[in-house]
């Protein structure tokens, strides 16, 4: 692992992976990110969010 990098984000849920992905998309390729949980783990919102998408109104 890397001592240092020009970029850390704290946090590999759906928002550190959304900021890592973008930034590498910018150029960005020292970027580190760190997670806690060796595996997925429940403690966040990620995996309370089932992105289900559903007609509300037939307009």
């Amino acid at each position: 692992m890397n001592d240092s990098a020009q970029v850390v984000i704290v946090g590999a849920g759906i928002v550190g992976s959304a900021i890592a992905e973008h930034l590498a998309l910018l150029g960005c390729s020292d970027v580190i990110v760190l997670e806690r949980a060796a595996s997925a783990d429940t403690g966040g919102s990620t995996s309370h969010a089932p992105g289900l998408v559903f007609s509300i109104n037939n307009s």
